[in-house]
């Protein structure tokens, strides 16, 4: 019988929230602006946070979500704990789920 398939639908992906962040360019060095921007379906406020190569809080920002579902804004490259070159990590929570992508800096 071939009924196995419709006895386990695919319930992950018809629930599955998007959630998306990016920047617009993998590499920035000392007093780059760093444009950020991505998708939430799940809230109106995302918590953006970048961490530096130790891992260590750099910039945060609260960002409100547009009617869309976009959101978007800018962070300069410069300041307390940008002092070490490396790969950071930048990410985007929406109350719910966690995405995050890097970036290469060159202090």
């Amino acid at each position: 019988s071939n009924n196995l398939d419709s006895s386990q639908p695919p319930i992950v992906s018809e629930i599955e929230i998007e959630l998306s962040i990016q920047t617009d360019l993998s590499s920035y060095v000392k007093s780059d602006l760093i444009s950020i921007n991505g998708v939430s379906e799940n809230s109106n406020v995302v918590n953006l946070s970048i961490l530096n190569s130790n891992n260590e809080l750099v910039w945060a920002e609260q960002v409100s979500v547009k009617s869309d579902g976009s959101y978007s804004t800018l962070a300069i490259a410069d300041g307390e704990g940008w002092e070490n070159s490396g790969t950071y990590n930048i990410k985007v929570e929406d109350g719910t789920n966690t995405k995050s992508t890097k970036f290469s800096f060159n202090s």
